[in-house]
């Protein structure tokens, strides 16, 4: 079965995916394009922020790490990158609570700049 062109669904690449590893992945790329479509309805940004407030390095840990694999699976770059940062930061105390509230901060902008771009494909 022949894939087509990433281009041809029009995903912006600002997202940072890597067509082969798309097309390896999912099949085809119109499964890629479902899986894509259902980040923005994820929470996991909203309550990673909730426990940073509440400074629940815990669950925060868990959202944040929950991000990570799905950024990993959809071949999201940018956004894997920002995760990762976060998930090692809160992966054992003692907490820098400053660069933790400062890389929540980062992954939920790079997590809203993500969504925008797969709310337009």
């Amino acid at each position: 079965m022949r894939c087509e062109s990433v281009h041809k669904i029009n995903l912006p690449e600002g997202l940072g995916a890597d067509e082969e590893a798309v097309k390896r992945r999912f099949g085809s790329l119109e499964r890629y394009r479902r899986f894509l479509r259902m980040l923005p309805e994820d929470d996991n940004a909203d309550r990673l922020e909730r426990a940073e407030r509440a400074e629940d390095y815990g669950e925060a840990f868990r959202c944040a790490h929950t991000i990570k694999g799905l950024a990993a699976t959809l071949e999201l770059g940018p956004l894997l990158e920002t995760a990762a940062g976060l998930t090692e930061e809160l992966r054992r105390p003692p907490y820098d609570e400053r660069k933790i509230r400062e890389e929540c901060r980062r992954l939920r902008q790079e997590m809203d700049r993500c969504c925008g771009l797969i709310r337009r494909i």
